[in-house]
């Protein structure tokens, strides 16, 4: 019982830390609302509840994670990602401040589970591991785990992208845009030699070796067929001669969703850098980071103001956290420090109608109150005390 109780308050936290990020205007004002506290099992008939603030919100996630981190230490259980554990429980709090934009306690925890989870950013092979073989590698915090059973559209984590598995001809949804591209690989080299000529291997994780790269995208005539830029990382492989280990198939391989790496932990110290405006620590916190995924020592210079500190964050979590489910709420939280906001490539507006460079629109601006979801219909057509977002 008292396993179940520790697990379930930090994923009570963790729904918790969602619904504010997604729903609440401004997560940095306590007085904001974010959404319903759930401490309780609401009957179908029940409407007359309104939402909660922030400040409410933040209270009962601290309270929950500082009662399961109290409960972890007592029993004194060894932490495994595949389960509630206490250093999930500490990365959530970390987590939770920097939405706050609470730094001194965002760092504080951050630096905590850094220097005692007894966990190493992965290096080039592990990471790849990571992602491509679901191997339980020194820095995943905090996993939910998927069995072969699971492995149906429905159910799996490549199905988001691809119908059968990460390739050509798995039938893809999606493309990596050409603007994380370019960040990735400028040069334009082919795909499948990308592990071994672009020393990030986060280009390699994310581009497939199956992907088509025109370099002279920008004036083909038919862009969306000489440039198909295949998503690689999860269930991808590191060259076409490798093999592709997600695939739709009954009981075949499933790959977990991470749901806290260690690499978060230093992003989160960069950020709390970056707002007391040691630039030199941005870059050390970011180099941290890209010495793993480059594989060797590599120069990052500091950031030359706050705004240039808060872009070389957002950029690095961009790269770092790609399909992830990360870039929503990072831009939310960060765009307007860093003057940076949907960052897309002409080419990314290409459609079935209009071809690049027949169009460039207008990215969604920062100001916009669609930063901030809707409360759902199925809410607001039943409960009499729910109050809608701006703007919807």
């Amino acid at each position: 019982m008292q396993i179940l109780k520790r697990r379930h308050l930090q994923l009570r936290a963790y729904g918790h830390i969602l619904i504010l990020g997604y729903f609440s205007t401004d997560p940095t004002n306590d007085s904001a609302l974010a959404g319903i506290i759930a401490d309780k099992i609401y009957v179908s008939d029940v409407n007359d509840f309104p939402r909660n603030t922030n400040g409410q919100f933040y209270s009962f996630i601290h309270n929950d994670l500082n009662k399961a981190i109290s409960l972890f230490q007592s029993a004194g259980i060894a932490a495994n990602p595949n389960y509630g554990n206490i250093n999930f429980a500490r990365g959530l709090k970390a987590r939770a401040f920097a939405y706050k934009g609470d730094y001194t306690n965002a760092e504080i925890w951050a630096n905590q589970v850094i220097n005692t989870a007894g966990l190493v950013l992965a290096n080039k092979a592990a990471y790849r591991g990571i992602f491509w073989t679901d191997s339980i590698a020194p820095e995943v915090l905090f996993r939910v785990q998927r069995i072969g059973q699971q492995n149906s559209q429905a159910t799996n984590l490549h199905n988001a992208w691809f119908s059968i598995r990460p390739s050509t001809t798995g039938s893809p949804f999606f493309e990596v845009s050409r603007a994380l591209h370019n960040k990735l690989n400028p040069s334009n080299i082919n795909a499948n030699s990308l592990s071994t000529s672009v020393a990030d291997v986060r280009a390699n994780i994310i581009i497939g070796p199956d992907s088509t790269i025109d370099p002279n995208y920008a004036v083909s005539p038919d862009y969306k067929n000489s440039d198909k830029l295949i998503i690689n990382k999860h269930g991808g492989r590191i060259n076409t001669s490798g093999t592709i280990w997600a695939n739709t198939s009954t009981n075949g391989n499933n790959n977990s969703f991470k749901i806290m790496r260690l690499s978060e932990m230093y992003m989160i110290v960069a950020e709390a850098k970056a707002q007391a405006s040691d630039f030199a620590g941005v870059a050390t916190a970011i180099k941290a980071v890209r010495d793993a995924r480059f594989g060797t020592s590599v120069t990052v210079a500091a950031p030359a103001n706050q705004t240039a500190a808060w872009k070389m964050i957002l950029d690095e979590r961009r790269i770092e956290f790609a399909f992830e489910g990360y870039r929503f709420m990072d831009i939310k939280r960060l765009g307007a420090k860093a003057n940076s906001g949907l960052d897309r490539d002409p080419a990314d507006y290409s459609s079935i109608t209009s071809n690049f460079p027949a169009a460039n629109p207008s990215n969604l601006p920062l100001s916009s109150y669609k930063w901030t979801l809707p409360i759902p219909n199925a809410e607001t057509n039943v409960n009499t005390e729910i109050v809608q977002n701006p703007g919807y």
